[in-house]
């Protein structure tokens, strides 16, 4: 009996939609959806930050291409970082992961190797298309993704490399809006995201990014003895990192008026499309108190089970907490379209593993 024969008589679009099955188990499809919303959120944040979406202009020279354009950078960048991933980690993942699609040989590694850098490549391409900041960004996204999955995965600071490329995912969106938004568009007129400081990014965008950064970190540090589940300094530091990257996310708004000109000032409780004071604060607590609660208890009663409910929990958190940011800066239809990512993320996060 032919040992393949069983293979060979498997209809040709079953094998096609196994083939994609793997692969969308090598990029973790379900936490795709979060990168679209960080973009996206940060994009729109400078749109309505400039007036841009009040303005009615949507004639020729319309940005919302590049919004797709920006998106499609940043998922190609992220999926590159995953592919990557289990390439590096492919030893550790034999012995230890032999599920995942690697180590089953579901998928070659010399074609998940080329993909892997050709998703690099194309994510860089595509941001460079926009503008010169937004390529910047993008290769030093791509460097940080790299150093990740390669050299210092087992290091001290691998949480600090993971919460920089959420930093830069962010930014690649905001600087992406201010590159494409005509000039005029921000003349005789002070944003409450701040004066740009360096290279389009603004007080209120890196506040944003940084918030996420620290999230991020700490997320990544939570879950660095996932496996395990024992008590370790990793729950603790990634659960106060969790909080810090709450707080400074709730409080961004403000830093426009911390960095602002004596000569002139920015007023920034006005111009944002709901309450900076009171409403978003409460709108980002809401978002993040329900992941944190989970995290205190794995924290204090660990176990792989509970620590890995908070990771996924956390993961999850990430598009309500850009459609909050979305609604600050843009309003409510915007961040609603936002927010309905939940359901394609939270419906395959069903199938496929987000850690």
């Amino acid at each position: 009996m032919n040992p393949h024969s069983s293979r060979s008589s498997l209809p040709a679009n079953a094998t096609f939609r196994t083939r994609l099955f793997s692969w969308a188990k090598l990029v973790r499809l379900p936490n795709g959806f979060t990168v679209v919303a960080d973009v996206s959120a940060a994009f729109l944040l400078v749109l309505g930050a400039s007036g841009w979406l009040r303005s009615g202009d949507d004639s020729a020279g319309s940005v919302w291409p590049f919004l797709a354009l920006v998106v499609a950078s940043g998922v190609a960048l992220y999926w590159g970082g995953m592919v990557l991933n289990d390439v590096f980690d492919i030893r550790a993942d034999r012995r230890a992961r032999s599920e995942r699609p690697l180590p089953r040989r579901e998928i070659r590694l010399a074609d998940a190797r080329r993909v892997g850098w050709a998703l690099l490549v194309v994510g860089m391409v595509l941001a460079a298309l926009i503008g010169a900041v937004p390529g910047v960004i993008a290769l030093l996204l791509s460097i940080c993704i790299v150093a990740y999955d390669g050299p210092f995965k087992r290091t001290p600071i691998a949480s600090v490399l993971m919460g920089g490329c959420r930093v830069l995912s962010f930014l690649l969106g905001s600087t992406a809006a201010h590159s494409v938004i005509p000039a005029e568009q921000w003349q005789g007129r002070v944003s409450v995201l701040g004066e740009p400081v360096w290279m389009h990014i603004t007080p209120v965008s890196f506040a944003f990014a940084i918030g996420m950064g620290l999230y991020i970190t700490g997320v990544t540090t939570f879950a660095r003895r996932e496996a395990i589940g024992d008590r370790s300094l990793h729950l603790p530091w990634g659960w106060f990192g969790m909080t810090l990257g709450g707080v400074v996310l709730a409080l961004a708004p403000r830093v426009a008026g911390l960095f602002s000109n004596a000569d002139v000032p920015v007023d920034w409780t006005r111009g944002w499309q709901i309450d900076p004071v009171l409403i978003f604060p409460a709108t980002i607590a809401l978002m993040i108190v329900p992941t944190l609660a989970r995290g205190w208890t794995a924290w204090h009663s660990p176990s792989p089970q509970r620590i890995q409910l908070t990771i996924k929990s956390a993961i999850m958190a990430i598009i309500p907490l850009m459609a909050a940011i979305t609604m600050l800066g843009a309003g409510a239809i915007p961040s609603l379209c936002v927010f309905a990512l939940v359901i394609p993320s939270t419906w395959l996060a069903r199938r496929f593993r987000v850690t």
